[in-house]
């Protein structure tokens, strides 16, 4: 499947602890809702992405876009990355 606007797609934002924290057990993954807004030349996507409090924000999956290795697209969630929602 190749992104196209106006598909629902899981992002997966990267979620760091403080330094300082002592907690040491795994970081949850977290999963937003995203739609696909826009669609770069070469596939990528611009997300716009639906956080469970607080405002939406876009995320641009492109190179340079939202940073320098850019978001990419993973088969299994992960951190840091966007997924397809599994299909049931």
């Amino acid at each position: 499947m190749k992104p196209t606007i106006g598909r629902i797609v899981h992002y997966h934002p990267c979620v760091c602890r403080d330094a300082s924290d002592p907690d040491t057990s795994p970081i949850p993954l977290v999963t937003y809702a995203a739609l696909v807004v826009d669609v770069h030349r070469d596939g990528t996507p611009i997300l716009r992405v639906f956080p469970d409090a607080g405002d939406s924000y876009i995320v641009d999956c492109g190179i340079n876009g939202y940073n320098v290795d850019g978001v990419t697209r993973t088969d299994e969630p992960a951190m840091g990355h966007w997924n397809w929602p599994p299909r049931e």
